[in-house]
């Protein structure tokens, strides 16, 4: 019905087979007990990132390391808080593009500190600048 008149709705104003059903008190307690397992698992892994300090490893090593459980944390949070999981493909597509293009601003950044531009001149004053130290 209407909310000002007594006449029904349309068939086609609202259709039911967009809408989703509401959970179920069991569906909302399973989400309650996964939501918990994630938070658990966050924990550990934020005292196994402490713990790998303790362990003799290169500097290297230690970043590796910290940087791999930093991203498994970071995928929880995103598959599973921010509810990731359910998106469509489209986000999916969008979030690879971002990653490739992250990536290939790291490759100019790393590739612009192993081999920088040293000009003919110190643009700075001074002493000029030369790649052969003359």
């Amino acid at each position: 019905m209407s909310a000002h008149t007594n006449e029904p709705l349309p068939a086609d104003a609202c259709p039911t087979d967009e809408i989703e059903p509401h959970e179920t008190r069991e569906e909302i307690i399973a989400n309650r007990w996964l939501c918990i397992k994630v938070c658990i698992a966050l924990g550990f892994l934020t005292v196994a990132t402490v713990g790998v300090a303790i362990i003799p490893f290169s500097m290297w090593g230690h970043i590796f390391v910290a940087l791999l459980i930093a991203t498994v944390k970071a995928g929880l949070v995103v598959m599973f808080f921010m509810h990731f999981l359910h998106e469509k493909w489209t986000i999916y597509q969008t979030m690879m593009i971002t990653i490739v293009f992250a990536f290939v601003l790291f490759a100019l950044t790393w590739l612009a500190w192993w081999d920088p531009i040293l000009l003919p001149y110190n643009i700075y004053g001074g002493e000029t600048v030369t790649p052969s130290g003359h």
